[in-house]
C-alpha cells in the first residue's frame, strides 16, 4: 500500500518489516535509510546479518542514512559526503523509484572503498537521475574494515560478513521490491571498485545464486579474496593492535567503536596484504567456497549477463593515497619488472617491451602506474569478460577514457572518475573540483553512460545510447569494447591488444605476494 500527503510533501510504502516514510521531489519517491537487516553491535559484531525487528509505526526515512564505521577517506571527507554519521545500525538502504505502483526494473549498488570506507548516501549515489529513466535504485550500506571481513574463526561467516550483508540486502530486495514498484525478476547488481570487486564474488558464491540477473562491474573484477593464511595474518594484527588474544572474539566485542577502529587503522598501515586491501572476502568459507573466477569459468553464473570495464588510467588516483606509488625511478622500475617476469615465467624485458609504444616516453613512476593499471584492474575485467562470454552469456565491455583537467591533469582518466558519469550526477558536489570545468561534452558522455547502464539494467538488445554507435557483445578474438569519452563514443577492438596479449595465461590481478607492489 503506498500514500502520498502533498501537504506535508511525504509519500508512504509498506515493507515487509512496517512503513516507510519517503519523499517525492520532482516525481522521483526518495526512501533513506531503510533498514534491511538489525543494528550489528553488541552480540551482532562479527556475526551474520539478522532481519530488523518490525516496527508498527511508520518509520521517518527522509534523512540521510548513518554509514558503517569507518575511519573515513579523502572521498567521503572532502568530496561527497562530508559530516557523516557513522553508526553500527548501518545495514539500511537508499531506494528511489520513479513509480511506487511500477514494475520497473531495479538497480541494486554496492558501493566502493577498498572495502573499509564509503558509504551509499554520497552524493554521487543519488538515483533520482537514474530512476528517473524508468528503474528502481537501491543503494546498499553494508559492514566494513575489521567489522566486515575480520576473519574470527568457527563463527558462521566468519571474514565474510559484509558479503553476508549484501547477499542480505538481495534478499531484502527480492521480497520488498513491489513495495517500491520494483520488479525482483529483473535485479541489476552494479557497482565500483570494493562493490564490483564484491560482485565479482557474488557471482560465484552459492548464497547468491538467483537473487540477481544482470551485473555491471566498474574497476573490479573476481579476484580480490584473501587466502585463509592472509586472512588469519591480518587477523592476528588487528588483535595485536586492539591488544586482545587473536581469536578471542569475547575481548574484541567489548571493544568499543573507536578501539575497532583505531586498530583497523594499524593494519592498514602495516600494509600486510594486496596494495593496501587487508580487508577483503575470504575464500574457502561457506559463502565464498573457491576462487569466483574459477567458479565463473565452471558456469556459476552463467545465465548473469554482464557490463564490465575499467578507466584508462586507473592507478594514477592512487599515489594520493600511497605517495611512494610515486617513488620509482628507472632501476627500480626495472627490478620490479623482473621479479615479476619471473615470478610467471616471461622472459627478461618483455613486460616493458609490450608496453613501449605506449609508455615508454613516460617518467618511470608513471610507466610503472600504466603496468599496474592493467595488472591490477583490466586484466581481471579482460578475465572475467573472457570466462563469462565462454558460456554464451550477454557480455559488454568499456574502457572510460575522460580525464580530469583539474590539479594539472595529474590525474588523468583515474579509478573513480567515472562514477559521477554511470550515475549521471556531474553537478553532485565535489565533481567540479575532481574533474575541473564541466564542459557540454561532458554533460553529454554523462546522459549517454546513464542511458546506457540502465538501458543494459532494462535488458534491452543493444544498451548503446541512441547517439552512440551499436556495442556488440566481448567476445573473445573481437574483444569489442566501447571507448568512452566526452570527445564521443567508439567501438574498438582489442584496444591495446598488445598490452592486453602479454598477459595471455596469467590471471593477473592482486595476490598477497606480488612483487610489484614494492
Amino acid at each position: 500500500m503506498t500514500t502520498t500527503d502533498p501537504a506535508v510533501g511525504t509519500v508512504t510504502t509498506t515493507t515487509a518489516h512496517g512503513p516507510v516514510a519517503g519523499t517525492a521531489p520532482a516525481g522521483v519517491a526518495v526512501f533513506r535509510g531503510v533498514p534491511y537487516g538489525a543494528p550489528t553491535g553488541g552480540e551482532g559484531r562479527w556475526a551474520p546479518p539478522r532481519p530488523p525487528a518490525p516496527w508498527d509505526d511508520v518509520l521517518d526515512c527522509t534523512a540521510t542514512a548513518v554509514a558503517a564505521p569507518q575511519n573515513p577517506s579523502l572521498l567521503e571527507t572532502a568530496l561527497g559526503s562530508p559530516g557523516l554519521v557513522f553508526d553500527e545500525d548501518c545495514l539500511r538502504v537508499n531506494v528511489f523509484s520513479p513509480d511506487l505502483a511500477g514494475s520497473a526494473p531495479v538497480m541494486v549498488w554496492f558501493h566502493g572503498g577498498g572495502f573499509e570506507t564509503g558509504t551509499p548516501s554520497m552524493s554521487w549515489y543519488d538515483g533520482s537521475r537514474l530512476a528517473a529513466r524508468g528503474v528502481v535504485v537501491v543503494a546498499v550500506g553494508y559492514r566494513l574494515g575489521a567489522l566486515g571481513y575480520l576473519d574470527v574463526g568457527d563463527v558462521p561467516g566468519s571474514g565474510c560478513f559484509g558479503l553476508l550483508d549484501q547477499v542480505a540486502a538481495l534478499r531484502w530486495v527480492a521480497a520488498n521490491a513491489p513495495a517500491f514498484g520494483g520488479d525482483p525478476d529483473r535485479v541489476t547488481v552494479f557497482g565500483e571498485s570494493a562493490g564490483a570487486m564484491s560482485i565479482g564474488a557474488l557471482l560465484g558464491a552459492p548464497g547468491a545464486r538467483g537473487l540477481f540477473h544482470r551485473a555491471v562491474l566498474q574497476s573490479g573484477s573476481t579476484h580480490n579474496v584473501h587466502t585463509p593464511a592472509t586472512a588469519a595474518r591480518v587477523a592476528a594484527q588487528l588483535a595485536d593492535a586492539a591488544g586482545v588474544a587473536p581469536g578471542d572474539l569475547e575481548a574484541l566485542r567489548a571493544l568499543d567503536l573507536d578501539q575497532v577502529l583505531a586498530a583497523q587503522a594499524a593494519v592498514g598501515r602495516e600494509g600486510d596484504s594486496s596494495y593496501g586491501l587487508p580487508w577483503q572476502p575470504v575464500v574457502g568459507s561457506e559463502e565464498v567456497p573457491r576462487p569466483p573466477l574459477d567458479a565463473v569459468r565452471d558456469g556459476a553464473a552463467a545465465d548473469v549477463a554482464l557490463l564490465v570495464g575499467t578507466t584508462l588510467e586507473e592507478m594514477k588516483l592512487f599515489p594520493l593515497i600511497t605517495p611512494s606509488l610515486y617513488d620509482v625511478d628507472d632501476p627500480a622500475l626495472v627490478a620490479r619488472v623482473a621479479a615479476y617476469e619471473a615470478q610467471v615465467g616471461r622472459d627478461h624485458g618483455s613486460l616493458l617491451a609490450a608496453y613501449a609504444e605506449r609508455t615508454g616516453t613516460l617518467p618511470p613512476s608513471e610507466r610503472f602506474l600504466a603496468l599496474l593499471t592493467d595488472l591490477v584492474f583490466r586484466i581481471p575485467a579482460i578475465r572475467l569478460a573472457e570466462a563469462q562470454a565462454a558460456h554464451g552469456a550477454d557480455v559488454r565491455m568499456y574502457l572510460f577514457a575522460e580525464g580530469s583537467d583539474a590539479f594539472g591533469g595529474v590525474l588523468g582518466s583515474c579509478h573513480a572518475m567515472d562514477l559521477p558519469f554511470a550515475w549521471d550526477n556531474l553537478d553532485a558536489p565535489g565533481t567540479q573540483v575532481l574533474f575541473g570545468e564541466i564542459t557540454e561534452g561532458r554533460r553529454r558522455l554523462a546522459r549517454q553512460m546513464g542511458d546506457a547502464w540502465t538501458a543494459f539494467a532494462r535488458g534491452v538488445d543493444d544498451p548503446a545510447p541512441h547517439d552512440g554507435p551499436a556495442w556488440p557483445r566481448y567476445e573473445p578474438g573481437r574483444r569489442a569494447t566501447l571507448w568512452l569519452s566526452a570527445d564521443g563514443l567508439e567501438v574498438v577492438d582489442d584496444p591495446f591488444g598488445d598490452e592486453r596479449s602479454w598477459w595471455d595465461g596469467l590471471d593477473a590481478g592482486l595476490t598477497d605476494d606480488l612483487p610489484l607492489g614494492g
